[in-house]
């Protein structure tokens, strides 16, 4: 979080800074463990433009996902449970990425990206008073396609589909998911100012 912020100077000089409500539906792994999809969420994305249709950058983002489960008895490995079972997931993507975007000459302007870094993993369960926590660092894969529509030379609004895939550590397999991601983007221009080429 705190890289993302310091090197908003750096963006500056000429690229963007991005704000997202994010969701996610949970994938494999992810939805043996809780099958509700994910409606707490947000992501912040800033980059560099390298060309006018090429970026590198962060991201950082959050997902939630949570489950409630009827009372009955649970089998926990070798121990027998019985009562109310809740279960949460919460995953921390911090990624480098690249974007591509495709020329348009006009408001619209389509994209496809890859992220690649760390994905802290945080997997809960309670039974009661009882609770059961795992947490590990993994590494992580965001392919990603969406697009842009300039309000104008400044802000615009962009929508993004992202397949998220981390890998398996200690007792927490791998995990997937397709998120979902709606929101402001702002563009940065050279001189401080926010300029925007069709």
């Amino acid at each position: 979080m705190l890289s993302l912020i310091s090197a908003s100077g750096l963006f500056a000089q000429s690229g963007y800074l991005a704000a997202t409500y994010n969701t996610a539906i949970p994938l494999g792994n992810s939805k043996d463990f809780i099958s509700n999809a994910s409606f707490r969420g947000f992501g912040i994305d800033g980059g560099y433009y390298v060309t006018k249709n090429l970026s590198v950058g962060l991201s950082f983002s959050w997902n939630g996902f949570y489950e409630d489960f009827p009372y009955q008895t649970y089998e926990v490995g070798t121990v027998a449970i019985t009562g109310l079972m809740w279960r949460y997931t919460n995953l921390f993507p911090l990624l480098a990425t690249v974007k591509y975007y495709v020329p348009t000459g006009i408001e619209f302007q389509p994209y496809f990206g890859l992220g690649l870094g760390t994905v802290i993993t945080n997997k809960t369960t309670d039974f009661g008073i009882y609770s059961n926590t795992y947490r590990a660092w993994t590494f992580g894969l965001t392919p990603e396609v969406g697009f842009i529509y300039w309000f104008n030379s400044q802000t615009g609004v962009k929508l993004d589909a992202t397949y998220n895939w981390s890998t398996k550590a200690d007792n927490i397999p791998s995990q997937s998911n397709i998120g979902i991601a709606l929101g402001l983007i702002w563009k940065l221009g050279a001189s401080g100012e926010l300029t925007f080429d069709n």
